[in-house]
């Protein structure tokens, strides 16, 4: 089963391309007259997610925090004479650094490399309170109404932000506030969905944040950093066009023939299975009247050799008893429950009982049964969002037993409207939260540019492309260092049209991009 096989068709080739266009002409950045204009960045604060730490490649590691869009705008700030003393980012120790799970993804140096997990890095989570406060306040994992959750820092809070949290009753908007910062930068509420589109939606994934609680936490963060002059609030980029659900295509489930056999025999007996699950329920009743007819044919069969309607209820009864009797029961209750299995079976309509061919297909996708699909299975379509875990799942032994995708990989069309309409009223909120009084930063468009058609900066492509794309990491979601960049130029071009400033453009191609092998 050829699942990666379109992923990285000549990637080494395209890698190539992709470095002799960096080194073949690099064009001169003009530096415009360096000037804060009117915002004071003397106590640079930045607040968000992982986004705003640095996390890349499915980790929290040293060299992500150290090329995080913060580090990258205060070094910027810090060229127009802005930031006071030292911009701190509550840094992990060098290694793998650690996503709660496994360590930073790499490329293996295979033919078609895949993304695998390093070594877990349990001292990325050693306390670093005493080299606080910290500037850099991103945190993995936080939802909007974390920012101002007292208690997130403890032992039993979120462990990136308990490493580094002033004390365990601390909140982060209020670590923040305690700074008494003269600019801040926001990013935060791409959790309070991502969380439900990357674990499949409905099929077992997070809640969404509901509209009116997320608008009630945004507030609170925002009284939080009430007393800043000046700050640059950024929106929600559109998830559902990051690499992660872009990777793997519906139908790149590839078989030869034998194969193709092997599934459609695998799938109908599952179905089978299933519908003989619910004929079994009805065994008593199936036993029931199997044996009133065996009763009643041997009734008649006395009767019709002379004998009374006492006699002939007597002869029944003890058939009915009898080792033959009990015999003929079993044998046509288990043809009668083997007919209903297979005209029930057969009754399903067809595109609940999918099947595959040899060459290319859709994969199979399977649910909960419900009153419209009885079977929970049905092949994938081109409006179905397959997640890039699904390309690991594919070389499990579940699948290999049976190649079927759990719905929890997968965003059908109702989820990915859920996800959408969230994030359409998230950005509301956000846009009328920075009103005039800060910079609004338009993320979510920004990367619809790049997602839609591709993006070029200093002569260099970006698009949504898995490991080719350059601006999404290995973990799909999270951005590369080139792709915090592009993003730290958004924040400046916000910052810059609302405060006349004139804070230098981070140098894009200065950053690493995806690290081959």
């Amino acid at each position: 089963m050829k699942l990666y096989k379109k992923f990285f068709s000549r990637w080494t080739g395209v890698a190539m391309l992709a470095t002799m266009g960096l080194f073949a002409c690099q064009p001169e950045l003009d530096e415009p007259t360096l000037t804060s204009g009117s915002a004071d960045f003397s106590t640079y604060v930045a607040l968000g997610n992982s986004l705003t730490s640095g996390y890349s490649d499915g980790a929290l590691y040293r060299e992500g925090q150290e090329n995080s869009y913060p580090v990258m705008l205060a070094m910027s700030m810090d060229k127009v004479g802005g930031i006071n003393g030292e911009f701190k980012t509550p840094l992990v120790p060098a290694g793998n650094g650690s996503g709660g799970a496994s360590g930073k993804l790499v490329l293996t140096a295979e033919s078609f490399p895949l993304p695998v997990p390093t070594a877990n890095d349990l001292s990325t989570f050693a306390s670093v309170t005493a080299g606080g406060p910290y500037q850099n306040l991103g945190v993995p994992g936080a939802r909007v109404g974390n920012l101002t959750q007292v208690g997130y820092g403890s032992s039993q809070g979120n462990p990136f932000y308990a490493r580094f949290a002033a004390n365990p009753l601390a909140t982060l908007a209020g670590e923040a506030k305690a700074q008494n910062p003269t600019f801040f930068t926001l990013w935060i509420g791409n959790n309070d969905v991502l969380g439900y589109a990357t674990s499949g939606g409905d099929e077992g994934g997070d809640m969404i944040t509901p509209v009116a609680e997320f608008r009630e936490s945004f507030n609170r963060i925002m009284s939080e950093l009430d007393g800043a002059s000046g700050g640059a609030i950024a929106n929600i980029p559109d998830i559902l066009g990051a690499a992660y659900f872009s990777a793997v295509p519906y139908n790149n489930f590839e078989i030869d023939q034998a194969t193709a056999d092997q599934v459609n025999a695998g799938v109908t007996a599952t179905i089978k299975g299933s519908v003989r699950q619910q004929v079994e329920a009805s065994r008593p009743l199936i036993v029931q009247q199997v044996t009133a007819g065996v009763r009643e044919g041997a009734k008649q069969q006395a009767l019709a050799g002379g004998a009374t309607e006492a006699q002939a209820n007597g002869i029944a009864d003890a058939y009915i008893a009898s080792a033959e009797g009990m015999a003929v029961i079993a044998a046509t209750v288990e043809t009668t429950i083997d007919e209903t299995v297979e005209s029930s079976f057969q009754a399903i309509p067809a595109q609940f009982r999918p099947t595959v061919s040899a060459g290319v297909n859709p994969f199979i996708l399977q649910s909960a049964p419900s009153a419209t699909n009885p079977t929970g299975l049905r092949l994938a379509t081109p409006d179905d969002l397959i997640s890039l875990t699904a390309g690991a799942y594919a070389s499990s032994a579940a699948f290999l037993a049976l190649p079927v995708l759990p719905e929890s990989f997968v965003l059908d069309v109702e989820e990915q409207a859920k996800v959408t309409a969230a994030i359409d009223s998230y950005n509301a909120i956000i846009k009328e939260a920075a009103g005039s009084k800060y910079a609004h930063v338009d993320v979510h468009g920004f990367f619809n540019r790049v997602t839609a058609g591709g993006y070029i900066n200093q002569g260099v492509g970006y698009d949504a492309r898995f490991v080719l794309g350059g601006a999404f990491s290995l973990d799909g979601i999270h951005l590369t260092q080139r792709g915090y960049a592009l993003a730290g130029n958004e924040f400046i071009k916000a910052i810059n049209t609302k405060y006349n400033s004139k804070l230098p453009w981070i140098d894009v191609n200065s950053y690493e991009g995806i690290v081959y092998p």
